[in-house]
């Protein structure tokens, strides 16, 4: 089966087997892929590092100023590796809807994972829960974020628009962060539910904002990248 199913050789596999090692290595662009793993590395243990702490400390800011360090090393390299091998394409830097579709990604996944956190420490500190009670109490609010991302996904697909679903994600997100606010020892179980649930509902609702615009206005070509870069900045906000 694996014969039968390996891929014949073409032109340019040819080529690259019979390339010789160094000519290999750069074509496969170590330089870039090292600095930036290695910036992204330190930049994600300082957040980690800082996340717990109310100071700055030494090894915070060694870790801070690696990351600057590498990443300059990457953006560097970037600006002079040859067009066809950069990780990142060059003219997917000047696109603004990308890196818009980033930030938004970041600032979603930050309320998101923020919400699960601090909802939880709510329900310990004030209603006096355990932390297996606390996690029940969040169901309606996972709940809500899986039944509207579903929903989105169907809904899009089938209309063919996604702004309108965006942005009634994001005016529900709000309306449903500034309810949280209500909450306290004394509010209604009921009513708890459905503020939850309609949080939610909110995140759910934009929850592929980062997604489905780079699909729709890049090229099929530029996804992985589009798709890792969005990956990474959501992982960032969380």
């Amino acid at each position: 089966m694996l014969v039968v199913a390996y891929p014949s050789e073409t032109a340019q596999s040819k080529l690259l087997i019979s390339m010789p090692f160094w000519d290999k290595l750069l074509y496969l662009d170590p330089i870039g892929a090292t600095s930036l793993i290695t910036g992204l590395s330190f930049l994600t243990a300082f957040l980690e590092s800082y996340s717990t702490s109310i100071e700055f400390s030494g090894s915070d800011i060694g870790l801070l100023v690696a990351a600057i360090l590498f990443l300059l090393i990457f953006a560097l390299h970037l600006a002079f590796v040859r067009l066809g091998l950069a990780i990142i394409p060059r003219h997917m830097i000047a696109e603004r809807m990308l890196w818009s579709c980033c930030c938004a990604s970041f600032f979603l996944f930050a309320g998101f994972i923020n919400f699960v956190f601090f909802l939880s420490m709510f329900f310990q500190s004030a209603l006096l829960q355990s932390p297996e009670e606390s996690a029940i109490s969040l169901l309606p609010y996972i709940v809500g974020v899986s039944v509207a991302t579903a929903l989105t996904d169907a809904l899009v697909g089938w209309a063919r628009y996604y702004n309108p679903f965006f942005l009634l994600g994001g005016l529900v997100f709000s309306v449903g962060a500034g309810l949280i606010l209500t909450l306290n020892a004394r509010t209604p179980e009921i009513l708890r539910m459905v503020i939850l649930a309609l949080l939610g509902a909110g995140a759910g609702f934009v929850m592929l904002s980062g997604v489905a615009p780079c699909h729709t206005h890049l090229s099929e070509r530029d996804h992985p990248v589009a798709n890792g870069l969005i990956f990474f900045f959501s992982l960032l906000g969380a």
